[in-house]
């Protein structure tokens, strides 16, 4: 009832401008709820993204680590340069924080 009352003016308001706009009087009461929701599905978006990346390269990682000593030049692993553990745990735990983030 209250944001159809603001509505209501703004829109009032806005129609005795000689161009109104739709999206300016919208704004008046939810700029507040758009950007936070904008912020919340960014973050959405991006720990849905981010899962995928960083299990494969953890998958990745954990396979170079193990021939990066006993590869033989024709293995898809002869060149791999394995990452360090600390950054095998710090994929893990970035990885955990999206899912929790996600859920």
């Amino acid at each position: 009832e209250q944001l159809h009352e603001q509505f209501k003016v703004a829109w009032k308001a806005e129609l005795a401008k000689p161009m109104p706009k739709l999206w300016k009087t919208l704004l008046v009461g939810n700029w507040s709820f758009i950007i936070i929701s904008g912020v919340l599905t960014t973050i959405d978006n991006v720990c849905t993204f981010l899962g995928p990346v960083l299990l494969r390269r953890i998958v990745d990682g954990l396979a170079c680590r193990q021939y990066v000593d006993t590869a033989e030049p024709e293995d898809p692993y002869y060149e791999c340069e394995a990452p360090s553990e600390a950054t095998l745990m710090y994929y893990c735990t970035a990885l955990l924080l999206a899912a929790l983030l996600f859920s």
